[in-house]
């Protein structure tokens, strides 16, 4: 990752240009560099944003290979996807924004545009969210999630350029940079043998410092569990405890298809408040509606960190995680909100 100095640094306050400059920078398939610009990243035009992190990389949730590349690209404070040209997608990733779609301040001069067919360029990026029309088939969708592998490269997780970066442009703290490396020898030492006496250690010297335990246990049910409360937006809950959640896990680590990743155990113990129940997301390698049988629980604030994640450490995505139900309970305070 050659360091050529970022335009736009985390903070920062930011003007979206308009629609017509936005729709300027497109090419033939409504993509700039192929990352599509989404419909309603229109309706944001001329509306003054911070930015929240730079996307010099990603995470691949298309192929789930790793770490992956970018340039010229922000994440802005709050801009998630809301879905409603998607088929009501339910997932609010964070939009990915092209520096070329941002100035920063309203006083700078516009693009000049010339023999631009702009209404056409407008309906291309409305009509580009479905790939196929066809009645006889279910639809499928194109948006920044599903099309990452397009403008993006691969990203190795032992280029150490991108961790001098998240930490002298993304604000990664220097302690949190030396503990994912201490754990990724951690995890290496683990193959050499004395195993549970490392890990022993390991979660004994988290504890003392209020730390998550190890994070890469492992489920062994044939069939998973279910349990329904019927959780609702706003009420109060505590994630259980890892113990009681490994209980409910198979040996792939899911309830019912639902992973439970690593990133999601330092939550654990925790109370938050219930976001939303989520029933349906776009399949990123697909493009085609995933609809859950029983709905999953988003929990307000809770998101991926990427901080003991091989390959994708410190990917500034901010994915929300899933939660089923039997993770969860109830707190004794629990109300709605109105």
């Amino acid at each position: 990752m050659k360091d050529k100095g970022p335009r736009f640094l985390p903070g920062e306050k930011v003007t979206i240009v308009s629609r017509d400059e936005m729709l300027a920078t497109l090419d033939a398939q409504g993509t700039i560099g192929g990352m599509p610009l989404m419909p309603q990243m229109l309706e944001m035009a001329g509306s003054e944003q911070q930015i929240y992190k730079r996307a010099d990389k990603s995470c691949d949730t298309v192929d789930g290979n790793g770490g992956r590349k970018l340039e010229n690209t922000v994440h802005l404070l709050g801009t998630r996807c809301n879905g409603l040209v998607y088929g009501g997608c339910e997932a609010r990733c964070l939009l990915f924004w092209h520096e070329s779609w941002l100035r920063r301040t309203k006083s700078q001069q516009p693009v000049l545009l010339q023999d631009l067919d702009l209404e056409a360029a407008f309906d291309l990026v409305n009509r580009g969210t479905v790939v196929n029309q066809s009645d006889s088939q279910e639809p499928v969708y194109r948006c920044q999630a599903t099309e990452v592998l397009n403008y993006s490269k691969p990203l190795s997780g032992n280029n150490m350029a991108q961790y001098w970066n998240d930490w002298r442009y993304n604000d990664v703290k220097l302690r949190s940079l030396v503990r994912a490396g201490c754990f990724s020898l951690f995890q290496k030492s683990l193959k050499l043998g004395a195993y549970r006496f490392q890990l022993y250690l390991f979660n004994h010297w988290q504890k003392i410092w209020g730390r998550p335990p190890f994070p890469n246990r492992s489920g062994n049910l044939d069939k998973t569990p279910n349990v329904t409360i019927d959780l609702q937006p706003g009420e109060s809950v505590r994630v259980k405890s890892y113990d009681e959640i490994i209980k409910t896990l198979d040996k792939s680590n899911k309830n019912r298809g639902l992973y439970f990743d690593a990133e999601m155990v330092r939550y654990c113990g925790q109370e938050f408040r219930v976001q939303q129940r989520l029933s349906k997301i776009i399949n990123e390698k697909s493009g085609v509606m995933i609809k859950f049988g029983d709905p999953s629980i988003v929990l307000a604030n809770v998101y991926c960190r990427s901080k003991v994640s091989a390959g994708r450490l410190f990917c500034p995505r901010s994915i929300h995680h899933y939660w089923r139900e039997i993770w969860l309970e109830r707190t004794e305070n629990s109300t709605e909100f109105p």
